[in-house]
């Protein structure tokens, strides 16, 4: 008998703790965001049994958050600016940043199929205020440091190319980048249009939403004070001009509309591609402000560029000048004699970024030190051609099981108008042909490849056209005529002051 009456007991005091539990998990939580409700329509927020606000990862999106579920590792990735929060269902262990923090409740997939996440240390993450208001059950949460008034009203639109380079046929091409600097305004639409040559319309889009920025832009939520920007597409034959309008309401309520029309040129398809860079290289990253900023600061330089399209955009942006110019001596590079021997030196790296000029091989350089731990594997590839009629330098890369070659200096000598030369090979043996063919009227007589941290010296006696290299680096010969091998002697004890 008392067997069962603590048996009893004991079902209705586990049902009465499951029952608690489920009002605790049904009783619906409301969701303030800057003052607005954060409509989460069927997905309903929860305390759960360790007394923590559990929510959808719907809102981290409606907080401007990028959001990437991996279903194959149960793991939520939420990235907002440059805070990165990083959830494994049923682990108390979360990471920001890359940095290993202990939550005390985890996130779950309900039996719905709905992933759940703590509000709070999410939201404290992304650096973010929030409050609990328990008599009415609400959550708010807002964005730190909100100007309380703004009193300047504009919006400016910029590119950070102008002209912008069209490639008609190429993969890569028909891609923009527009700038918008919104200062006081709720922006509401915005509309871009690519033209014909009589200016009508092919191609155009238009956005109108109230308080468009918290919807779009990559999903992010924009301060009224802040430069954002659009990537606009288009590969018409016929698109000639790209028109961009952008209407606002200020904070007295007129309407602002700022309209920008910039001209597309055009490349037909070629191996050699000017500004359209392949996309496994990476796109570009920084705005023109950003990459004026660090213009001729070696470190910065190194820091912020992390891929071959921004260093061709840097290049372009601040100007940088193939220099051409003799030396007093009637040399392009340094040359020092030692004995029989005279050694062709060229400029660092780093005097290149602070000079804004370079030769080939002081721009070979400048494109080694800020590219050499961005990708699998960068170096430079040589060529020398015949006895009086010099050589080159450019660079290689190696990603994801392909080679990159390319000639920065290209850029530069074709005055940014003209097509850079970036060829995409699956092996460096297959570059003496291209070579070859790029440089008709010259002999190539050696073509070398090699990973130091700059490139190296060659050495010189009399006019016999031979290459000495200095001994002790590892040479890869990718091409060379039978009576020009490259010859390994002892390096040069001089260096250029």
């Amino acid at each position: 008998m008392r067997r069962i009456l603590f048996l009893c007991v004991f079902c209705i005091t586990l049902l009465l703790l499951t029952s608690t539990a489920n009002i605790a998990m049904t009783q619906e939580i409301s969701v303030l965001i800057n003052g607005t409700n954060a409509d989460l329509q069927d997905q309903q927020s929860y305390i759960d049994e360790n007394n923590r606000t559990m929510v959808p990862i719907r809102l981290a999106e409606k907080l401007g958050a990028l959001v990437e579920w991996d279903g194959v590792n149960k793991k939520i990735s939420i990235v907002k600016g440059e805070k990165r929060v990083l959830f494994t269902i049923d682990d108390k262990k979360a990471k920001v940043n890359g940095a290993t923090l202990e939550m005390d409740t985890v996130a779950v997939l309900t039996v719905a199929g709905r992933t759940m996440i703590p509000l709070r240390f999410m939201v404290e993450a992304l650096n973010l205020d929030i409050s609990w208001e328990s008599s009415i059950r609400t959550v708010s949460i807002k964005e730190k440091d909100i100007p309380e008034k703004i009193t300047k009203s504009q919006i400016e639109i910029w590119t950070d190319v102008d002209p912008v380079n069209l490639c008609v046929e190429n993969n890569y091409g028909g891609v923009y980048y527009i700038s918008v600097n919104n200062i006081g305004t709720e922006i509401y639409s915005f509309k871009s249009s690519f033209l014909d040559k009589d200016r009508n319309v092919i191609h155009e889009t238009v956005t109108v939403q109230k308080s468009l920025l918290e919807r779009t832009f990559k999903g992010r939520t924009y301060l009224k004070n802040e430069v954002f920007t659009i990537r606009l597409g288009c590969r018409h034959p016929e698109a000639q001009y790209l028109a961009v309008e952008v209407k606002a309401i200020d904070d007295n309520n007129n309407e602002i509309v700022s309209t920008k029309e910039l001209m597309l040129t055009y490349d037909n398809y070629s191996d050699l591609a000017n500004f359209l860079v392949p996309k496994e290289l990476g796109d570009p990253r920084l705005t023109k402000a950003e990459l004026l900023y660090i213009a001729k600061d070696p470190k910065r330089v190194q820091e912020k560029i992390d891929n071959v399209y921004d260093l061709i955009r840097y290049m372009h942006v601040n100007q940088y000048v193939f220099d051409n110019q003799p030396r007093a001596d009637g040399s392009h590079d340094i040359r020092i004699q030692e004995g029989s021997y005279i050694w062709h030196h060229n400029e660092s790296a780093e005097q290149a970024i602070i000079s804004n000029k370079g030769i080939c091989g002081s721009t070979a350089n400048f494109a080694h030190y800020i590219l050499k731990n961005d990708y699998e594997e960068t170096g430079i590839i040589q060529i020398s051609f015949g006895p009086t009629e010099g050589g080159h330098y450019i660079n290689y890369i190696r990603h994801q099981g392909k080679y990159y070659i390319i000639d920065f200096s290209s850029f530069p000598t074709r005055s940014y108008a003209a097509q850079g030369i970036i060829y995409t090979v699956d092996d460096l043996s297959e570059y003496s042909n291209l070579c070859k063919s790029e440089r008709k009227g010259l002999t190539v007589t050696i073509i070398v490849s090699y990973k130091t941290d700059s490139v190296l010296p060659i050495a010189h006696m009399g006019n016999s056209g031979l290459i000495y290299l200095p001994q002790g680096f590892e040479v890869n010969t990718i091409y060379n005529l039978p009576e020009y091998a490259p010859i390994f002697i002892p390096g040069p004890t001089k260096l250029p002051e």
